[in-house]
């Protein structure tokens, strides 16, 4: 048995795992009854279709048709004797999801690193966004996947929508806002691109467990516990992760607000992330009280 050091964690360990008669747990069964998709797959494509040229949704995409107020979610929402532009997209899990959409100023700014430009609809019609007539830069949209091989608590595009900031629209709770207007013409309205970055839901379906729950031992019981409190990292501590997220200035405030016994909140997307870098936090004031002693 191993000796208990610190706040058990669990008694023994149990094998689960689906026998034939194993059966959906409670939730599960409530959701496939509603009918429900299951977890929403990230955003793999996005394209720009010309509704006014008789461009329809292309097969397997999504249009956004509304803005959150129920607005028309036209991207040249407001102009005169403008082309009416729609946003789609599509789901996905048999490629890389999107990362990051951005709009691209042709003229005025290089295209980003490892990002794509929208440069036709699937119809093979500019999709220049710009929607006025007294100049001729264009505006496109553009975006960035994820490489092939990569982490699987990685955030992805998971929605979009499109906001008119001049009807006072803001964006969703957890989107972030592209700031760069899409509606340059004189009398049309200030039209925006929001996009929710997560971590995409695994598409799975959970079961009852199907074993006994018996010891695996069958002599001593196995105890798990917590290791005993000390100045070193424990398992997550990760200081680079620290430094990539906040920067050294930041990094130092934050200790300074720990060292004064402040009230502080950690926020992130990303579990690994977090518990890295809070127990980073944690050990860094640990080795400077020790310095103080």
């Amino acid at each position: 048995m191993i000796e208990d050091k610190g706040p058990r964690v669990t008694d023994y360990f149990v094998v689960a795992g689906l026998t034939d008669t194993s059966t959906l747990l409670d939730q599960e069964i409530n959701r496939l009854d509603t009918k429900s998709t299951g977890p929403k797959a990230p955003i793999t494509d996005i394209a720009v279709i010309i509704k006014s040229a008789g461009e329809t949704v292309p097969e397997g995409y999504t249009c956004v048709e509304a803005t959150p107020s129920a607005l028309q979610a036209n991207l040249n929402y407001g102009s005169l004797k403008s082309p009416e532009l729609f946003l789609c997209y599509k789901r996905g899990r048999d490629k890389p999801p999107l990362t990051d959409i951005g709009v691209l100023y042709e003229g005025k700014e290089r295209l980003i690193p490892g990002c794509e430009v929208i440069l036709a609809t699937p119809y093979g019609r500019c999709a220049n966004v710009n929607n006025s007539s007294t100049t001729s830069q264009r505006i496109f949209i553009t975006y960035r996947r994820a490489p092939p091989v990569r982490p699987q608590n990685s955030l992805a595009v998971t929605d979009i929508c499109v906001i008119v900031t001049s009807k006072g629209e803001t964006p969703p709770h957890t989107f972030c806002k592209v700031d760069k207007n899409l509606n340059c013409g004189m009398w049309g309205s200030s039209v925006f691109l929001c996009y929710k970055k997560s971590v995409p839901a695994s598409n799975a379906i959970a079961y009852k467990a199907g074993s006994s729950a018996k010891k695996l031992s069958v002599h001593d019981a196995l105890i798990l516990s917590q290791p005993v409190s000390t100045p070193l990292p424990l398992s997550g501590a990760n200081f680079s992760t620290l430094l990539m997220n906040l920067g050294p200035e930041n990094c130092a405030t934050l200790l300074l607000f720990v060292l004064l016994e402040s009230k502080i909140l950690l926020h992130s997307l990303r579990p690994a992330v977090l518990t890295g870098v809070a127990e980073a936090v944690v050990a860094e004031n640990k080795r400077i009280m020790l310095c103080l002693l």
